[in-house]
């Protein structure tokens, strides 16, 4: 089966081709033995890296091809396509993880694998936070409800008197960005545009959080916009970090 090659991997190749020749050319012209010599090394070198290019540039610092990254990428675009970009780089990172942790275990698995089993692990754990948080609401007094409000419906939508919470559950092993504050604050829109005309409630935009936060940015953008943010901590606690309190 042929091997296919990115024109970017072609040009790199013929790049380093073209050094050897140059190298080899000087050589022949240097009057110094030992620059000679050098130049001759250098350019055995450049022909080695343009003859095996794809073995010089295809792992990375953990341990998984680069090329492969690629293939994780379309099948995190395949598996998870209603995934946030931030959560489709997670899926990457996290299939990248399972990938190399398999193979270095003589296991035999596919980038599509690896990024299925992490989807999964994804869903599990953004599942549970989910229906821990609709207890804790329901415990507050607040009704949590079922009907769908917009093409892409928050995870949670509970309401409690005169306010009406959209939640959006985010869970992550690494910061989570300013993009989730942008999904929420979009998806409090949305509801808004399918309202009733007669049902006005205060509508609050809620970010619930596994163990990891939110970076820094995302965190003055969310107190800025007064979105309240919620993170479960390691005792299954949901602690208060900014924005309107929901249990007032």
């Amino acid at each position: 089966m042929a091997v296919e090659h990115s024109p970017v991997e072609l040009i790199a190749r013929g790049a380093l081709g073209g050094l050897a020749v140059a190298a080899l050319a000087l050589a022949a012209v240097e009057d110094h033995e030992a620059i000679g010599t050098a130049l001759v090394g250098a350019a055995v070198a450049f022909g080695l890296g343009a003859a095996f290019f794809d073995r010089v540039v295809e792992v990375s610092t953990s341990g998984v091809k680069l090329r492969e990254y690629r293939a994780l990428k379309k099948a995190a675009e395949r598996e998870a396509p209603e995934a946030d970009p931030e959560e489709k780089a997670e899926l990457v990172s996290q299939g990248g993880e399972v990938l190399a942790t398999k193979r270095s275990a003589g296991e035999r698995i596919t980038p599509d694998q690896a990024v299925r089993e992490a989807r999964l692990t994804w869903q599990r754990n953004a599942l549970a936070v989910e229906m821990r948080c609709a207890m804790w609401l329901q415990e507050r007094g607040w009704e949590v409800e079922d009907g769908v409000r917009s093409p892409r419906p928050p995870d949670l939508i509970a309401r409690k008197g005169s306010r009406l919470a959209v939640i959006e559950i985010k869970t992550s092993a690494h910061p989570i960005g300013l993009m989730a504050v942008h999904q929420v604050l979009a998806q409090v829109a949305s509801v808004e545009d399918a309202m009733d005309r007669g049902d006005h409630p205060q509508v609050v935009p809620v970010l619930v959080l596994g163990e990891i936060g939110l970076t820094a940015q995302a965190a003055q953008a969310a107190a800025e916009r007064l979105v309240s943010v919620y993170q479960l901590d390691a005792e299954n606690k949901f602690r208060h970090l900014s924005g309107p309190e929901l249990e007032d």
